[in-house]
């Protein structure tokens, strides 16, 4: 062990001929889509997950959540009972990976010119999760984002690790703010067992993880350099501990080098699938037969906390950018999490995990199912009824506390579990067929009006760089919604507020993720004030400019829903939730919002929007 100060170095040149082979063969991360890793076994647990469409688990007994009789929620499922079974009663488990490419800087051209001049190609975006429209939006490369300042960027061939005070710091960061979303790594492990304590891999990606959400003020370097040598050190095969390796990728999760929309070896995405892949290879995603011994001195709980956390990145971010996901349930007999598979059962952010994963295979389902949508396509009943279940099944101390104009009883954590809860909501509520943006139903507003709030609350209380990079995302989306519904007279000016909350939400975001830079810039370009800035007063003239010659007087419901109450899916909101959804829930004319349309000549500008060599000038809004 190092001294408390000093630092250990370690040889990250690639394995020679003359030493040992490594336990982890990397180069089997890169197989293609059609390559075998494991061969399927035929045994199946009694309850296989199903994320394709077939009916899931039952939730377990609606909870109403408790409020003022002044401040009553809407849409609790009063007296109705849930199927699915509470979080200590569960008992059960391809993105190919190419050859990696050339990085780019993406401050100097665009994603097409690049592509031509052999640098590197744009990226696939499905539609399902808008991205799309941002495609042509640059974020930029590591070196355009702002550091701490006491952050060093200098990376050299040598591998050092933080000094003991900065990897204690790093270690608390990692607990505090990505354990219950990441409950991979306990303590008396980390710091007790020398296969984890020595480490340079996993200490240089704590110190990634550490560095990027709550930087010390003692010098240190920065999360790229932390990323730089983490990287080096897995490609050259220098950690031989498969557990040790894998737990090391997924903090990778909270460092993204390069926007989505360009092809990249060092995204979530990409590091996501390496990840499953070594899951997969040493059997995570099967359950132990009984009487057989665990690889690794792997506890059952442990294998499936890291198993479902991977299950459930993967589902998020394949909603989010419209891409397929590797893990196939068909192939898989491991158990559900449960309470039970953490040290402490009764730590509330183990129920949280378990919802989380619950919601994540919804997600799953309807990240196949958005592709798929047309104009004559049916609503899809069942999705929205698995989200409204969900919802109303959680129990009262996950349930979004934004019932009243105070927020008194503020979780972190439980505020992040809803938004990618909300965003689902709105895909599902919005109309993307014919139109450059997507046309809002009431549903997406309410719920965008209530992601605006988490955002509210998250700024009040300070820095949100605990958030990942799925959270930027979430804030878009609810942006686009709220654009189309502000052109209803009575909507604009809490729909304005609401945009403007969550457009400096994007701009914090900035700071560290390059997928917030693109939807920022993207947004910029819309409200036609690219290089003015994070300004009130320019964005309410601009977004004033986009107001409709003809308003319509009230939002619309989708008319096909197949008699959903939308209200379902907000049992916590109430018209002190925010004006705008006030505004919602006082109407007593809910009819659908097919006549709300974008002007035609917006519209046919908006084909070219995110084009960066599109001329602003001929775009702008008059200031």
């Amino acid at each position: 062990m190092p001294r408390r100060g000093g630092v250990r170095r370690a040889n990250t040149t690639a394995t020679t001929a003359n030493n040992t082979t490594p336990a982890i063969d990397t180069a089997a991360t890169a197989t293609s889509t059609g390559d075998t890793i494991l061969s399927r076994t035929v045994g199946k647990s009694p309850r296989p997950i199903h994320d394709d469409g077939q009916q899931q688990q039952p939730l377990p007994p609606s909870i109403a959540p408790t409020v003022d009789s002044g401040n009553q929620p809407v849409g609790a499922f009063r007296g109705r009972a849930s199927p699915y079974p509470s979080p200590n009663q569960l008992t059960t488990d391809h993105a190919p990976v190419c050859h990696p490419l050339p990085q780019p800087d993406l401050n100097t051209s665009t994603p097409s010119d690049r592509s031509r001049q052999g640098g590197v190609a744009p990226s696939y975006l499905g539609e399902s999760g808008l991205l799309y429209i941002f495609s042509q939006d640059q974020g930029d490369n590591e070196d355009g984002v702002p550091r701490s300042p006491h952050a060093s960027g200098s990376f050299n061939a040598t591998v050092d690790v933080p000094s003991l005070g900065l990897q204690e710091s790093y270690g608390e960061t990692y607990y505090e703010y990505c354990y219950t979303w990441c409950p991979i790594l306990e303590k008396d492990c980390l710091y007790g067992d020398p296969a984890f304590r020595e480490s340079p891999l996993l200490q240089n990606s704590l110190a990634l993880v550490g560095s990027q959400i709550r930087p010390p003020v003692l010098n240190h370097e920065s999360p790229h350099v932390y990323y730089e040598r983490a990287k080096a050190l897995f490609h050259s095969s220098q950690e031989r501990n498969p557990l040790v390796c894998i737990s090391a990728l997924m903090l990778f999760y909270w460092w993204g080098k390069g926007a989505p929309n360009v092809v990249s070896t060092d995204t979530v995405w990409w590091w996501t699938g390496v990840t499953i892949r070594l899951a997969q290879q040493i059997g995570l995603h099967h359950e132990l037969k009984p009487g057989q011994q665990s690889t690794l001195n792997m506890s059952p709980g442990l294998r499936r906390r890291i198993w479902w956390t991977l299950f459930a990145r993967e589902r998020l971010t394949g909603i989010c950018q419209g891409r397929p996901c590797i893990i196939d349930p068909e192939d898989c007999d491991i158990g559900e999490p449960t309470v039970h598979d953490f040290p402490n059962p009764h730590d509330p952010n183990s129920t949280l995990f378990v919802y989380w994963v619950r919601l994540c295979r919804i997600l799953g389902r309807v990240t196949k199912y958005l592709p798929q949508r047309t104009e004559s396509s049916s609503f899809p009943v069942q999705l929205a009824t698995e989200l409204v279940q969900w919802v109303n099944s959680l129990p009262p101390h996950l349930q979004l506390p934004i019932s009243t104009e105070r927020t008194l009883h503020f979780n972190r954590d439980v505020h992040q579990l809803h938004l990618p809860y909300l965003t689902t909501v709105t895909l599902l509520y919005l109309r993307t067929a014919s139109q450059s943006l997507p046309e809002a139903y009431t549903a997406a507003v309410v719920a965008s009006g209530c992601v605006a709030r988490i955002f509210e609350d998250y700024l009040a209380r300070g820095s949100i760089r605990f958030l990942q990079g799925v959270a930027g995302w979430s804030a878009a989306v609810a942006i686009l919604a709220l654009l189309h519904a502000r052109k209803v007279p009575n909507l604009t000016k809490s729909a304005d507020a609401h945009i403007r909350v969550l457009r400096l939400a994007l701009k914090e975001m900035t700071l560290l993720w390059h997928s917030a830079k693109m939807f920022d810039r993207g947004f910029e370009r819309m409200l036609g004030n690219h290089g003015h800035g994070q300004n009130k007063d320019v964005d309410s003239v601009a977004l004033s400019a986009m107001d409709t010659q003809q308003p319509v007087t009230i939002l619309t419901d989708l008319p096909n829903d197949a008699g959903v109450d939308w209200m379902g899916f907000f049992p916590y909101a109430t018209q002190d939730t925010s004006p705008l959804v006030a505004i919602l829930l006082m109407s007593d004319q809910p009819v659908p919002l097919s006549d709300l349309e974008w002007p035609v000549d917006l519209t046919a500008q908006l084909q070219e929007l995110f084009d960066p060599n599109y001329g602003m000038d001929s775009f702008a809004f008059p200031l």
